[in-house]
Parts: structure tokens; sequence; C-alpha cells
């Protein structure tokens, strides 16, 4: 039988047959004290002792091993995000944490969550019916991470685990106005403010009205002041220089 080092703790048998094992292991206020964990072998008690003892030497504290994701997500929502975030992103957290997370997670300890966990539970939620939009997916998933980042900064556990999972980027159009062509068919828009060189620009960079700093949202009868920084144009669509 192989006899563990000083300071890794020990192992015994107990009256009922089982095995026990006690270290001296770091406590959340800084200090130590004496744990125990069992196992029906010997080999389970001394695994699961050589677990806390590895944790307590990585700056862990034991106390860390009592927290669920249910837990966590209760005290992150209340305890952090509420006092210094807005409103609208409170409900929103909430709103993610109390109908996705803590169904699918919740019971899970949190220092014992891990990356292939969170990366099923991606999965779970891509193929719910009806099937999500790439947006909830993302916004799902960086609450976890936010939540994970939350618990590392407060020492309840080692690493991110959620931040080694990447999840699909949602995609969007965005207008880059009009090409060059579509501008040289259009006359300047009734009303628009501005004058007639800043509308040629405007309509062939996409920029919006009074983003001209040539005339500075003057009228189309003012002379704008092309000495200042923005488009220089002759007044026709094909010679525009955004």
């Amino acid at each position: 039988m192989t006899r563990r080092a000083n300071g890794e703790g020990s192992v015994s048998e107990r009256k009922d047959g089982r095995r026990e094992g006690a270290a001296y292991v770091l406590l959340a206020d800084g200090t130590y004290a004496r744990r125990r964990v069992y196992g029906r072998t010997r080999q389970e008690a001394s695994r699961r002792l050589t677990e806390i003892v590895s944790r307590s030497q990585g700056g862990l504290p034991a106390d860390a091993t009592e927290w669920t994701v249910e837990r966590f997500l209760t005290y992150w929502l209340d305890q952090v995000v509420k006092p210094t975030r807005k409103p609208k992103t409170y409900e929103g957290y909430e709103l993610v944490a109390r109908v996705h997370l803590i169904p699918a997670l919740g019971r899970k300890r949190l220092h014992r969550l891990t990356a292939a966990d969170v990366r099923l539970f991606v999965k779970r939620v891509e193929s719910a019916k009806p099937p999500p939009s790439t947006r909830l997916v993302q916004q799902v998933h960086a609450v976890l991470r936010n939540a994970l980042q939350a618990a590392v900064r407060e020492e309840l556990i080692g690493r991110n685990v959620a931040s080694l999972v990447q999840v699909a980027s949602p995609s969007y159009d965005v207008n880059r106005g009009l090409t060059v062509a579509q501008a040289r068919s259009c006359s300047p828009f009734p009303g628009t403010i501005g004058c007639t060189r800043c509308t040629c620009w405007r309509s062939t960079s996409g920029f919006v009205a009074g983003s001209c700093s040539g005339c500075s949202g003057a009228t189309s009868t003012s002379t704008p002041d092309w000495s200042r920084s923005g488009p220089r144009c002759s007044g026709s669509a094909a010679s525009c220089e955004p």
C-alpha cells in the first residue's frame, strides 16, 4: 500500500467498511481547515482526497465545492448584475437563466462543470423545437460565459469553461448605399437637407443626412464649405469622391 506524502492527507477505514480521506485545505477566508471525503474503496477515497488537495494547492477554496450552477446564477444575478447593470440587462439575463440555464445545468456542481457539458447544452438549445435563432443561442451562451467569468473573479472556479466553447455568430445585412449607376439615375430627393453635392455623396457612400462635413446640414441654396474635412464632389454621381 502506497503511503501518501506529507501534506496530501490520509485515508483510513471506517467502522461501516467505507474509506475516509481527510486533509487540511484552503477556505474562502484564507484559513485552513480539515475536510473529509468518503469512498467505498481506498482508491475511490484517495482519488477524491487528491482532487480537493489539488484544488486547494491551486488556490481554489474548499467551500467553493458546495456551489451549484443554480445557486451561483441566483447569487450573481441578485448581488452582481442587478446592482451594477441597467434594469433591461438584468431582466434579459434573468430570463435566460430561468428559462435556459437553470433547468439544464442548475443541479450541476459549479466546479465540476466542463466544456463538454457546455457544448452539449448549446447543442440541445440549437436543436430545440421550434428552432431558436442564432442570436438567441449566442445570447444564452453569452450569459453563461459572463456568469462563469464572475465565478472565476470570485475564485470559486479555476477557469471559465464556457469561453472554450464557440457558437455561431448571427449575420446581418448591411446597407451599403446606392451604386454609382443607381445614383446617376436619381435626382436630389425633395426636402433633403444639404446641398446637391453631399446628396450625391451620401447616396453613393451610405452616409445619412447631416453627416456631410462640407455643408454641415445647410440647405440646398447654401454654399458648402469644402475647405473643411469631408467629401469632394463635382456635383455628379459619376465623379463623387467619398
